[in-house]
């Protein structure tokens, strides 16, 4: 909530800081007027949670993106995206968090955002200008991880931290809150035509991107219970030579006071229309 509250006061100043400029924006010969662009972009997506070590870019994958804006002035916008990339962890791999842990996981990630943004230098003067966004979204994401025969197993449904179980968490939602903050930089190619270098963080409401959170692991016995296949993917420690299940349970699993995030790289055409 505090993280919402911040975003919405961010976007108020985005705002109000060009209230009293003109209300069209200029082309680079100063005719152009329109105030919708339409943009795609593609790039890598990469993910910092449970998993990793530190984030980086060790363990990238692709994004896409599309969407369209409103120019209030030539420097403020108001962006709507809509992205589709894939995130991925894994111990085992380079930044990996807990190579004795041997967890791993991929996830296809949809976002759905608007931000306000600000161009710092006016583009009608200068071939490269720095700018800068904030936003709000919701964002769906559903983990998998494979077996040994390469099917996907998808870990939400099957509650490795022995989610549904009594005195254990409630099964995790795969729709979050997303807060994304941007950084980038303009070219423009012509008139009409523009290239960005695009840089955006994913502040996140939920720590199960990676499908770990919890700081123990769950009763073996209870999870077989209920299904004899959850705790193959609650630790994959026996698959590197370690043992079958982890006896204390009070070794950490994941760590549910940081939340996961993941970020984008892109490069993006805008068109205006």
């Amino acid at each position: 909530m505090k993280m919402f509250k911040f975003t919405l006061i961010v976007l108020g100043l985005l705002f109000a800081f060009n209230s009293n400029a003109q209300n069209s924006p200029q082309s680079l010969n100063g005719a152009y007027s329109s105030k919708y662009n339409v943009f795609v972009g593609v790039g890598t997506a990469n993910y910092y949670g449970d998993l990793m070590k530190k984030s980086g870019f060790s363990q990238s994958s692709y994004s896409f993106s599309a969407g369209m804006s409103y120019s209030f002035t030539s420097k403020l916008a108001a962006k709507l995206n809509i992205g589709m990339q894939k995130i991925q962890g894994s111990d085992s791999k380079p930044g990996g968090a807990h190579p004795d842990r041997n967890l791993n996981f991929k996830s296809n990630v949809y976002d759905f955002s608007i931000s306000g943004e600000y161009t710092i230098l006016n583009l009608d003067k200068f071939m490269l200008s720095p700018y800068v966004s904030v936003g709000v979204g919701v964002m769906l994401f559903n983990p998998y991880t494979e077996d040994a025969s390469g099917k996907r197993q998808f870990l939400a449904q099957l509650g490795t931290e022995g989610q549904g179980i009594a005195g254990y968490p409630a099964m995790y939602n795969n729709a979050a809150l997303e807060f994304p903050l941007g950084i980038g930089v303009k070219y423009p190619i012509n008139e009409t035509l523009t290239l960005a270098l695009d840089f955006n963080y994913r502040i996140t409401r939920t720590d199960y991107l990676d499908d770990v959170s919890n700081n123990r692991y769950p009763d073996k016995a209870l999870l077989d219970a209920r299904n004899p296949e959850t705790a193959k993917y609650t630790w994959r420690g026996n698959e590197v030579g370690g043992p079958a299940y982890p006896k204390n349970l009070l070794l950490p699993r994941g760590n549910p006071d940081d939340n996961d995030s993941f970020f984008t790289t892109q490069l993006k055409l805008i068109f205006k229309l």
